[in-house]
């Protein structure tokens, strides 16, 4: 799995790595209100290009899982 994962993350760029690491520590936040505040202001950060490349990779992933992808799950 953790193999699969790299494989899938090894050319994204800079800054879908950062937006990656930025949602992580958000959805880390316990308080619902300061989650939903932080999420927005992370959102707001991201430009287009980062934003379609964080999408692509949602679709990879997401792909596999629904496929049933062993090392996905």
């Amino acid at each position: 799995m953790i193999q699969e994962l790299q494989e899938l993350t090894k050319d994204i760029s800079v800054k879908a790595r950062t937006a990656i690491n930025d949602l992580i520590k958000v959805d880390q936040t316990s308080d619902s209100a300061k989650r939903t505040k932080k999420l927005r202001k992370v959102m707001q950060k991201l430009d287009p290009e980062t934003i379609r490349e964080l999408f692509e990779l949602y679709k990879k992933t997401s792909d596999g899982i629904a496929e049933g992808t062993p090392e996905l799950l």
